[in-house]
């Protein structure tokens, strides 16, 4: 019997996420320094990497990282919380309980990330030392895990003052607003902030 081969190849995979990313988040040009095609691919990079913007920017671009910086801050208000399309692609699967309308289970995690920058940078945040630093830059985001997938269903930027129990808050009310019924929420420490949210008020 002749072995077949799968035709799925690192490059089919980001060529379809460069397109849908393209899709979802409406980015554009920045000047004529920095494409959409180089930010979107810049991203994936980052992403699939998991390394820093400095150390990306310089080993696969032709631009400088300030300038990719700017870039991405540039198009950050076209990508907000407030888009419904953003999340559509990536978490539509076939077979999956969300897919039958079946309640789920979400977990909602807090994110700090070091900043060794300048502190007056919007939506930093302080908190507790941490790898050389007490300022971070931080995101809330509410996840459901299938078949040992990882699927994003809500994202928030945490910005000073607000509260653990309204970050749960916003996260589920993202989740409801996307068809999910939520069965249970698990949260990390950091969430844990001496108030009930309503997944503790309605017992789930």
């Amino acid at each position: 019997m002749r072995r077949g081969y799968s035709t799925i190849t690192p490059a089919v995979v980001h060529a379809l996420t460069r397109r849908t990313l393209e899709r979802a988040l409406g980015w554009t040009d920045y000047k004529r320094s920095v494409t959409r095609t180089q930010l979107l691919d810049l991203v994936l990079l980052i992403a699939g990497t998991t390394r820093t913007l400095f150390a990306v920017v310089t080993r696969y671009f032709g631009f400088s990282h300030e300038t990719a910086r700017q870039a991405m801050h540039a198009n950050r208000g076209s990508w907000t919380n407030s888009r419904p399309g953003w999340w559509m692609p990536f978490t539509r699967w076939r077979g999956s309980r969300a897919g039958t309308g079946a309640p789920v289970d979400v977990c909602h995690r807090c994110a700090l990330r070091p900043l060794y920058g300048d502190r007056s940078t919007p939506g930093i945040i302080g908190g507790p030392k941490k790898a050389g630093t007490s300022f971070f830059h931080a995101h809330a985001t509410g996840v459901l895990i299938h078949k040992h997938r990882r699927y994003t269903v809500g994202l928030m930027s945490v910005t000073k003052g607000t509260k653990p129990h309204q970050q749960v808050q916003t996260l589920l009310d993202q989740v409801a607003a996307r068809g999910l019924t939520v069965r249970g929420v698990v949260l990390d420490a950091g969430f844990d902030s001496g108030r009930p949210c309503c997944c503790c008020r309605n017992g789930t």
